[in-house]
């Protein structure tokens, strides 16, 4: 059927006066093309962007080695030309000759030149080809490859979570890791695989130390003894926070929330013994948390969030990284506003390759989900790669 749309009857205009035209042919084409490749596009502005920019530039044309003919816009570079070739002779790119000549990468094609691509297996795009290509296909192409890229980093990050809390809890690592797929997991945590599991723990949504013991529990049927605290806490009848947790049962005990990891309800936490001071409430995945010796963990004791208190406020950090264009930043505030968040203050830098920026966000809210919800719009955004909490 999709054939017979494209190719069928209704295309019967274009040689209903007994001739075809190759070179309208090869259009329609490039229209095909253009729209099977954005299907994924999230936004209508940027598909009507994409369409203004290929629709009206100027274009030219050069030759392979082997004399065939391609249409690149002005101003492309050989990194265009070898994506349009194709992605796999773009991804291998190490350099490029014209006319027999080697040139530098942001060297602009001219009409008539002779382009022969330079590859290496070992090579792989790199974020800052995207200040010197002109094509949507090379541009999309090279973004989507970096965010793979980066989806391996997030992966090897979710798992050193997982290690670290199973030493800590002293469970056995590969057999959690392995069990990661396993049914009751996924519809625990309702998600398709065990991979995304690791992704949400990389980026804060899902706490590791919960998907540990879980399985441990559950899944392994593993007896878990969880250490136990030797020192008491005192009630403390000032400076008591309202919005803290209950600790050992108690809600009059003065607590404060750790400024390293920023829990919000809907964390998992556990507290830890401050002479004088109280109890330091941090989240379970907390760096520092993770790094105590066997003897440390006689500080920790056990804290839980007070249901009863609610509409309070917490600071919390967010990291957004992402491509760097005009108007990238104009774009995450307003995700920001659209879910009607308090933000308190911003740090923006830019990548020394000019290629991509990363924000540091303050913001108020009252629960974790406001955080994962924001995560899930800031994410379907095309040029946002990760989002992440510090820990």
């Amino acid at each position: 059927m999709h054939q017979i749309a494209e190719y069928g009857i209704a295309a019967h205009w274009n040689y209903k006066d007994g001739e075809m035209s190759p070179k309208s042919d090869q259009k329609f084409s490039w229209l095909r093309q253009f729209l099977d490749e954005d299907k994924q596009s999230v936004k209508p502005k940027e598909f009507l962007q994409n369409l203004k920019m290929e629709l009206f530039t100027d274009e030219i044309f050069v030759f392979t080695p082997g004399g065939d003919v391609q249409f690149l816009v002005k101003g492309a570079v050989s990194i265009d030309f070898a994506y349009r070739i194709h992605s796999e002779v773009g991804h291998c790119y190490i350099g490029a000759k014209v006319n027999g000549y080697i040139v530098p990468i942001n060297y602009e094609l001219q009409s008539g030149d002779q382009v022969e691509i330079l590859t290496s297996k070992k090579a792989a795009p790199k974020s800052d080809w995207l200040q010197w290509v002109k094509t949507r296909h090379a541009r999309s192409t090279i973004r989507q490859f970096i965010k793979l890229q980066n989806r391996d980093e997030l992966l090897q990050q979710g798992k050193e979570k997982l290690k670290d809390v199973c030493q800590f809890q002293s469970l056995p690592f590969q057999e959690i890791e392995a069990a990661l797929s396993n049914d009751k997991v996924l519809d625990k945590f309702h998600i398709k695989s065990g991979d995304e599991l690791l992704l949400m723990m990389a980026q804060g949504e899902c706490s590791s130390k919960a998907v540990a013991l879980f399985i441990a529990k559950d899944v392994l049927k593993l007896l878990v003894v969880l250490p136990q605290t030797k020192q008491k806490v005192s009630p403390m009848t000032t400076g008591v926070r309202k919005d803290a947790a209950i600790v050992l049962g108690e809600r009059d005990i003065q607590t404060t929330l750790a400024k390293c990891c920023s829990p919000l309800p809907g964390d998992d936490i556990t507290g830890i013994v401050v002479p004088s001071k109280g109890v330091s409430i941090h989240r379970v995945d907390c760096q520092l948390i993770l790094a105590f010796s066997q003897d440390e963990k006689d500080r920790l004791i056990e804290v839980l969030w007070d249901s009863n208190q609610q509409g309070n406020k917490y600071t919390v950090v967010l990291i957004i990284e992402a491509f760097d264009r005009v108007g990238i930043l104009q774009d995450i505030l307003t995700i920001i506003s659209d879910k009607e968040l308090n933000m308190v203050d911003l740090h923006t830098s830019i990548s020394s390759d000019k290629s991509r920026m990363k924000s540091k966000v303050i913001l108020q809210v009252d629960h974790l989900h406001c955080i994962n919800d924001l995560k899930k719009a800031l994410l379907s955004h095309p040029d946002v790669i990760c989002v992440g909490r510090p820990s």
